[in-house]
C-alpha cells in the first residue's frame, strides 16, 4: 500500500470538529430561541394575557434577535474555509458536488477523515471536566460504514429492514450521523439538483414502479393506504422516502470510495449480494457537477 500524503493534518482535523460542533450550537440555538419565542406568544394569546408595549415589541421584532445568529454562523463558517480547503476530499470531491458548500463539506471532512487518519479524539462526558480520549478506527466496508451512520438493515443480507428507533432499545448506529446525511446532505444535493439530483429522479422513479412489490412483500398488501390502516403504529416508508435512503446510501459509498483513494487503499466494487459484485457498468462512482 502506498503511503498516503495527508493534506489537512490531525492538528487542523480536531479544530475542525470543534468548529462543526461550534457550528450546530449556533443552528440549534437559533431554532430554540425561535420556538420558544413563537410558543411564548401563543400561551400569552390564549391565555389573553396583558403586554407591555415594549414586550410586544420584543415578541414582534424577534427576527432582529435571531439575524444575530446566521452573522455568527457565517463567522464560524469562515474559519471552517481555512481547513476544508487542505482536504484533497474538497479538492477533488466534494467542492464539485452541487448541494455541498463550506459547511457541508466541513462536517463531512471533520467527521469521517479522522476514521481514515485512525486519530484519538477527545470526548467529554456529562458531569466530567476532563476529556477522555478515543480512538477512532476505519470502517473496513461500506456496510460497516451505513452502520456507523444508522443506515444498515436489520436481519440476513437480502431479507432485513431498515432500523427503526425503538423506546428502551439502543440503535445500531450514530442517530447524529444519520440526521447529518439523510436530513442534511441528501436534502441539500435534492434541493440544489446537481448530478445527484438526477440519480434521484432515476431512484425515485425506480421506487414509484416497485412500491406495490415492496408492500406486499413486507405486508402482504398492495397500496400505502391499506397498510397504514392494518398497521397504524408502524413507520410506512413511501417511494420517495425509499429513494432518499438509497441516495444517502450511494453518497456513503461514494464517501467510502474517494477516502479510500485518498489515502491509498484498494476499493472493493460494491455488491448485490455476498459474493455479487456489481459490474463496471452497474458501479455508479463519484459524481461531480
Amino acid at each position: 500500500m502506498s503511503i498516503p500524503i495527508y493534506n489537512i493534518n490531525k492538528a487542523s482535523l480536531l479544530e475542525l470538529r470543534h468548529l462543526c460542533r461550534k457550528r450546530n450550537d449556533w443552528i440549534n440555538l437559533r431554532v430554540a430561541t425561535g420556538n420558544r419565542i413563537d410558543a411564548i406568544k401563543e400561551i400569552w394569546v390564549r391565555h389573553g394575557i396583558d403586554t407591555s408595549e415594549e414586550e410586544a415589541s420584543f415578541l414582534e421584532g424577534k427576527t432582529s434577535v435571531l439575524n444575530k445568529f446566521p452573522r455568527l454562523q457565517r463567522l464560524v463558517e469562515k474559519q471552517m474555509k481555512n481547513l476544508v480547503v487542505q482536504s484533497r476530499l474538497w479538492i477533488e470531491w466534494l467542492s464539485k458536488v452541487n448541494g455541498i458548500g463550506i459547511g457541508l463539506a466541513g462536517q463531512l471532512i471533520g467527521t469521517f477523515e479522522p476514521y481514515w487518519q485512525e486519530l484519538e479524539v477527545p470526548v467529554f462526558k456529562k458531569g466530567s471536566e476532563k476529556p477522555v480520549y478515543t480512538k477512532l478506527f476505519r470502517p473496513q466496508s461500506r456496510s460497516a460504514l451505513n452502520k456507523m451512520c444508522g443506515l444498515l438493515v436489520v436481519g440476513p443480507y437480502g431479507t432485513g429492514r431498515a432500523e427503526r428507533r425503538q423506546k428502551g432499545k439502543k440503535c445500531s448506529g450514530n442517530p447524529q450521523l444519520k440526521a447529518l446525511i439523510l436530513r442534511n446532505v441528501v436534502v441539500s444535493l435534492i434541493r440544489q439538483k446537481g448530478s445527484y439530483y438526477q440519480l434521484y429522479l432515476k431512484l425515485k422513479q425506480e421506487c414509484e414502479d416497485t412500491y406495490s412489490e415492496y408492500l406486499m412483500k413486507w405486508y402482504k398488501l398492495p397500496t400505502r393506504k391499506e397498510v397504514r390502516k392494518t398497521y397504524p403504529k408502524e413507520f410506512i416508508p413511501s417511494a420517495d422516502q425509499l429513494a432518499r435512503r438509497r441516495l444517502a446510501k450511494i453518497f456513503l459509498s461514494h464517501l467510502y470510495e474517494k477516502l479510500n483513494e485518498i489515502y491509498g487503499i484498494k476499493t472493493e466494487p460494491p455488491q448485490h449480494a455476498p459474493n455479487q459484485p456489481l459490474t463496471e457498468e452497474e458501479w455508479i462512482h463519484p459524481l461531480t457537477n
